[in-house]
């Protein structure tokens, strides 16, 4: 655990897209709550603008400056970062309703899928990797497939992966 995950990636754990869903989300709102701040700091300096102990020009000024700071701030995270949550937040939505999307559920890109039906049946013990004839001459493209009979297709950024039902 502790990966950032991406459609690169042959095996996905869900609790990976949990915690980056959280800290991009997180991040996020953080800008936003910084935009907002600012945009009722600089609001007030404008309504108060004139008043006897009121804002000075200079202070409008930084107050406009600081909140298009936030703005840029924000826009830029928008830029580099949006598309990764957006991502996510498609892939969640769609595999979250796995029994154990929260407790740690793989996600197995479908160009990897042969090669984890046959690490799945060495680490559950069907097989073990110096067997020889006939355990070693199995169709795994027919083990695959029979064992994606247990699973669902999601999407991750135009590519598909496959998720225990």
């Amino acid at each position: 655990m502790g990966t950032d995950p991406n459609n690169s990636m042959d095996v996905i754990d869900s609790r990976d897209i949990i915690t980056r869903l959280d800290e991009l989300e997180g991040d996020r709102d953080s800008l936003q709550t910084e935009v907002d701040d600012k945009a009722e700091e600089l609001a007030q300096f404008e309504h108060d603008e004139g008043e006897k102990d009121g804002p000075t020009a200079k202070d409008i000024t930084d107050a406009r400056q600081t909140h298009q700071e936030a703005v840029d701030a924000l826009e830029e995270w928008k830029n580099d970062d949006g598309d990764e949550l957006n991502a996510l937040k498609e892939l969640a939505d769609e595999a979250d309703k796995t029994a154990d999307w929260i407790h740690g559920e793989q996600l197995i890109q479908r160009s990897h899928f042969k090669d984890y039906a046959q690490e799945l049946a060495e680490e559950i013990g069907a097989l073990d990797k110096e067997d020889k004839w006939p355990l070693n001459c199995l169709d795994w493209d027919r083990a695959a497939e029979e064992l994606e009979e247990d699973y669902m297709e999601v999407d991750f950024g135009g590519v598909e992966y496959l998720i225990r039902c």
